[in-house]
C-alpha cells in the first residue's frame, strides 16, 4: 500500500491494490491522528497513520521534480505548477467564469420557461417587462 502511495496513487486505489478495505484505513489514520470520534489514539496508529503521511509527500515532491524538469524545455509546466501554487495570481479564471456564466443561463432559461408555462399570458408579460426595467435600471447605475 505504502509503495503504491509513493507512487502517486490515491489512498483508496492504494488500498485496493494491497487488498486492504479502505474505510478500515480511513479509521486507522483517524485513530492515529486523534481524530476517530468513538477510538482514541495509540502509537501505533500514530506511527501508521505518519507512514502515510510521508508516502503521500514523498510522491508529490517525485513528481513536482519530475514537473519541473520538464519546465526546463516547456514552459507550460512552469505554468502548471504556477496556477496550482499560486491559484490567486496565476489560475485561469476565464474558463471558471465562462462555465459560471453558462449554467446561470441555463438556469434562468428553465425558470423564464417554467414562468411562461405557468402563468397566464398578460401576467407573464407584465412580468418580464419588469425585469427589463429593473435590468435597465441597473446598467444605467453601473454606467453600461
Amino acid at each position: 500500500m505504502f509503495d503504491a502511495l509513493k507512487r502517486g496513487a490515491h489512498l483508496d486505489t492504494a488500498c485496493n491494490a494491497a487488498g486492504v478495505n479502505y474505510g478500515t484505513v480511513r479509521e486507522w489514520v483517524q485513530r492515529g491522528e486523534g481524530t476517530h470520534p468513538r477510538r482514541s489514539q495509540t502509537k501505533e496508529y500514530a506511527d501508521f497513520a505518519d507512514e502515510i503521511t510521508r508516502a503521500i509527500a514523498d510522491s508529490e515532491m517525485a513528481l513536482l521534480t519530475i514537473i519541473q524538469q520538464s519546465a526546463r524545455t516547456d514552459a507550460k509546466h512552469a505554468e502548471w505548477i504556477m496556477e496550482r501554487r499560486f491559484p490567486e495570481r496565476w489560475a485561469n479564471t476565464q474558463r471558471i467564469q465562462v462555465q459560471v456564466e453558462k449554467e446561470v443561463e441555463a438556469e434562468l432559461e428553465g425558470l423564464f420557461d417554467s414562468l411562461e408555462a405557468n402563468l397566464e399570458p398578460e401576467v407573464y408579460e407584465q412580468v418580464i417587462n419588469a425585469i427589463a426595467r429593473i435590468q435597465d435600471s441597473a446598467a444605467a447605475a453601473s454606467g453600461n
